[in-house]
């Protein structure tokens, strides 16, 4: 029942974004998760290793949203540590965090790891770090327009919808990488169809 009601959901939007011109494609969403020894590049291996590249148009993203229920894409919960911060909250330590200089903002750190939050070249980045020495960490850029617009909804909730508009507008450039071990996880957007 429930990959009926995903593919009822998938199929129009991507007719719709199979139907969009090239040029109305306009940027990409891509993701690029390497796993194994070395960080091979081959599609997979008997040792585990493998790669998964997905690139799609933002346009396609934003038709996806589109479909999904006022109630799941208009959420309003984000939920750190088991600890809900409404989304009035987020508004209200946005309005603070949008007047700084960039900088670093502040550093959390426990025995499983450091992170920092910063705001630099107008992206809010969250930089987290193994403190064992492992190599593992983890950096998202989220430009300031896409908090602005995930903050845009009514008082009670988010806006996942505007979010993802605004990062169709504003969100070029590396937003996630992460690596750890001999594993890499990226996700950029960009105006390039492939690679």
């Amino acid at each position: 029942m429930k990959r009926r009601a995903l593919a009822i959901l998938i199929l129009p939007a991507l007719l719709f974004a199979l139907s969009l011109p090239a040029s109305a494609a306009g940027p990409y969403f891509h993701l690029d998760i390497q796993s194994g020894p070395e960080g091979h590049s081959a599609r997979h291996h008997g040792d585990g290793s493998g790669h998964v590249s997905i690139d799609v148009p933002v346009s396609f993203v934003q038709a996806l949203a589109a479909l999904i229920p006022d109630g799941i894409h208009s959420g309003s919960r984000i939920v750190i540590d088991d600890h809900e911060i409404p989304p009035a909250q987020l508004r209200k330590i946005w309005r603070e965090v949008r007047n700084l200089p960039e900088a670093k903002i502040a550093t959390f750190e426990d025995r499983e790891g450091r992170l920092t939050v910063s705001k630099a070249g107008g992206h809010l980045v969250f930089r987290a770090t193994d403190p064992n020495g492992r190599g593992g960490e983890a950096v998202v850029r989220i430009p300031a327009p896409v908090v602005d617009a995930l903050l845009s909804g009514d008082p009670g909730e988010l806006d996942f919808s505007a979010a993802i508009d605004a990062l169709a507008r504003n969100g070029r450039g590396e937003l996630v990488a992460v690596t750890e071990d001999r594993d890499t996880v990226r996700i950029w957007v960009d105006d390039r169809e492939g690679r």
